[in-house]
C-alpha cells in the first residue's frame, strides 16, 4: 500500500465515525488545489446535500488547508488526505478516492466534484433521491450550468453563490461530470478519465444514463481577475512544455476575446465565463438569473483575499522541476522527445511568453527558472530539458492510458 493509499483508508476511517449508522452514505470526492476563495461554501453546500466528503488536497499553498482543517474541527462528515507527489494525476487520484469511499465505507453512489461545483436543481432531498438512482454498476451524467460574474454583482460578496448568480441561457459546451455506482467504484477495473468527464471498466468506456435538469452542477470556473489569469497561465506553461511549440498555447480562444491582463474589466470576465471552453464566439451571451441558494450556513472562516497569479506560476513550475529531481533517468527514457536543444529553448521561450502575459517587467525567462531552481541544492543540477522532457513523457502516458482502444 502507497502512502497515499494509506492516507485515503484512514481519511475513510475517520469519516466513518461522522456518517449516520445504518444508512447507506452518499459520498462525494474532490481533488483540490488553492481554492480558498471557495472551498468552505463548496464543502458546506454539498454537505448538506452528500452524507460525507473525502477532500485530497494537492499541495496547497494558500489557506486551503487551514479552512479544511477549521471545518473538519467544526465537525463536518468530512475527510481531508493529501497527495506531495508534484504534478497533476486527477483520474488516477480520485478513482482510487471512489474505489475507497465503495470498498470502505458502503458508499452509493460516488460524487466526483471540483471545488468550483455545486450540487443543484431541486431540494436536497430530492437531489439525494436522483443521486440514490445512480445505477449501480454504472454511471449517470451531471451536466454543467455555467455561472457568469456581471459587472453589477456586489464586488464586496466573499460567497461565490450570493455573488455570482446569472448563468448562461443555453449550455454550449455540454460538459458532464460522472457520478459512479458504489458496486462499479468497488471493482478494480472502475476507471475515471482526467476531469471525470469519462469513466470506464477495464478498456472499455462506459455509457451513462442520461443526466436530469432536477440534478446538475452549477460550476463557477471564473470567478476573480486574479483567479483566471493564475488558472491561465498554468495551463500554458505546461501545454507549451508537452508540444514544444511556443506559437500555440492553450486558452488562445479565450485570449482572442479578452484581454488577459491584470487591467482586465468586469465585462471582460463576463465574457470570459460566457465563453469557457466553447473555443470560439458563439454570438450567444444571454444570461439568466438563476441563484443557487447557498446551503449549510454562514461562511466563518472565507476572507476574500485571492493568491497572486504569479505566486500560483512560480509553485506550478516548481511542481514540474520536483519531478525531474525525483525522476532524474525520464530526462533520457523517451528517445522520441524533442532534441535536448529543442526543449531548453522551448522552455524559455514558453516562460518569456508567459512574462509577457503576466506583464512581468524584470523577470527574464533565464531568471524565472534560476528562481525556481535557487534555494534547493537537489534541482540545481537539473537542467531546465529534463523539466520539459518529463512533462512530455507524463503526458504521453497519461493520453496512452486515457485513449487506449
Amino acid at each position: 500500500m502507497t502512502d497515499l493509499d494509506g492516507q485515503i483508508a484512514a481519511a475513510c476511517d475517520n469519516l466513518r465515525g461522522r456518517l449516520v449508522p445504518g444508512v447507506e452514505p452518499i459520498i462525494a470526492v474532490a481533488c483540490i488545489r488553492d481554492e480558498q476563495d471557495v472551498v468552505e461554501r463548496f464543502l458546506r453546500h454539498n454537505l448538506a446535500v452528500v452524507d460525507g466528503l473525502i477532500v485530497l488536497d494537492h499541495r496547497s499553498r494558500d489557506r486551503t488547508p487551514a479552512i479544511l482543517a477549521a471545518l473538519v474541527a467544526e465537525g463536518l462528515p468530512l475527510a481531508v488526505c493529501r497527495a506531495t507527489l508534484p504534478g497533476k494525476h486527477q483520474g488516477d487520484w480520485m478513482t482510487r478516492l471512489a474505489r475507497a469511499a465503495a470498498s470502505r465505507l458502503g458508499a452509493h453512489p460516488v460524487v466526483p466534484l471540483d471545488a468550483d461545483e455545486f450540487l443543484t436543481g431541486s431540494p436536497p432531498s430530492d437531489m439525494r433521491s436522483l443521486l440514490k438512482a445512480v445505477p449501480r454498476h454504472g454511471v449517470t451524467a451531471l451536466e454543467w450550468m455555467s455561472y457568469v460574474p456581471l459587472p453589477e454583482d456586489p464586488a464586496g460578496e466573499i460567497d461565490v453563490l450570493a455573488r455570482i448568480t446569472h448563468r448562461r441561457a443555453r449550455e454550449v459546451s455540454r460538459t458532464l461530470k460522472l457520478a459512479v455506482g458504489g458496486d462499479l467504484a468497488a471493482d478494480p477495473g472502475f476507471l475515471w478519465s482526467h476531469g471525470m468527464h469519462r469513466a470506464a471498466r477495464g478498456l472499455g468506456d462506459l455509457a451513462p444514463a442520461p443526466q436530469v435538469p432536477e440534478l446538475s452542477l452549477a460550476h463557477f470556473p471564473v470567478r476573480s481577475v486574479e483567479q483566471l489569469r493564475a488558472k491561465v497561465a498554468i495551463s500554458r506553461l505546461a501545454n507549451a512544455v508537452r508540444t514544444g511549440k511556443t506559437d500555440y498555447l492553450c486558452y488562445d480562444w479565450l485570449e482572442s476575446l479578452v484581454p488577459l491582463v491584470p487591467e482586465m474589466t468586469a465585462d471582460d470576465l463576463r465574457r470570459a465565463a460566457i465563453h469557457y471552453l466553447c473555443e470560439r464566439d458563439f454570438g450567444d451571451d444571454e444570461v439568466v438569473a438563476d441563484p443557487v441558494a447557498p446551503l449549510g450556513g454562514p461562511l466563518r472562516h472565507t476572507t476574500g483575499e485571492m493568491p497572486d497569479a504569479f505566486d500560483r506560476l512560480m509553485a506550478s513550475a516548481m511542481d514540474l522541476a520536483l519531478i525531474c529531481a525525483a525522476r532524474p533517468e525520464i530526462a533520457d527514457s523517451n528517445p522520441g522527445a524533442p532534441s535536448i536543444l529543442e526543449q531548453n529553448q522551448a522552455m524559455r521561450e514558453a516562460l518569456s511568453r508567459l512574462r509577457d502575459y503576466l506583464h512581468l517587467d524584470g523577470a527574464s525567462p533565464d531568471a524565472l527558472v534560476t528562481a525556481v531552481i535557487d534555494g534547493h541544492p537537489a534541482l540545481r543540477q537539473v537542467p531546465v530539458s529534463a523539466l520539459a522532457r518529463e512533462l512530455l513523457w507524463r503526458i504521453r502516458r497519461r493520453i496512452g492510458r486515457t485513449l487506449r482502444p
